[in-house]
């Protein structure tokens, strides 16, 4: 359980804390299911019809819960960048500060936007998603803790992506990149880049 946690010492507040509470609370309920799913292949193996019907029960209520929670972090990504857009954490010189988050804790969703403008504009203006991605793990690296780098259970792929891509839908309603560029391709738009010279 996630109070079992050796994060459950260290908190971040606000939105951020919201964010990172919820991507918690999915892992969790992916790792709760996948333990599920084990117990089911040994009742089957066990020839162990009501223990199999049982956990079919289990893993549907689990796979239910796991959507409600997907779908509340996505509210909760429109609410944030709605009441803030793409605002939090910016100095006034218009720079951000990179510094590493306390240990145990992920670099937030609002630390990937202004690399990730600088590297569209570094590529022309626009490039594929995967190569500005990449890019921008290596601009970042400097910035990115010991737990951005841990592979969630929930896709397998690092932290620090999940929060690059989850970064570009927030990028993309608060207008910095456009959002009418072909599938698997990233833009920055006029105002993206407006923002960069603010």
């Amino acid at each position: 359980m996630i109070a079992g946690s050796n994060r459950n010492n260290t908190h971040e507040s606000g939105p951020d804390g919201v964010t990172l509470a919820l991507e918690l609370l999915l892992e969790e309920i992916k790792r709760e299911t996948d333990r599920v799913k084990g117990a089911g292949s040994d009742a089957i193996l066990a020839d162990d019809h009501d223990t199999v019907l049982a956990i079919l029960a289990q893993t549907k209520v689990l796979t239910e819960f796991y959507d409600k929670a997907v779908a509340l972090r996505k509210e909760w990504g429109r609410l944030a960048i709605s009441t803030d857009p793409v605002g939090v954490g910016k100095s006034g010189s218009g720079r951000r500060d990179f510094g590493k988050l306390r240990k145990g804790l992920r670099t937030s969703e609002s630390e990937f936007i202004e690399p990730i403008l600088r590297v569209l504009i570094e590529m022309g203006g626009r490039g594929k998603t995967a190569t500005v991605v990449a890019r921008v793990g290596e601009v970042m690296q400097a910035v990115l803790c010991d737990v951005d780098y841990e592979t969630l259970a929930s896709d397998g792929k690092p932290r620090w992506k999940k929060a690059a891509n989850w970064a570009r839908d927030h990028m993309v309603r608060g207008g910095l990149l456009r959002s009418d560029s072909p599938h698997g391709l990233r833009e920055i738009s006029q105002e993206g880049r407006s923002h960069l010279e603010s």
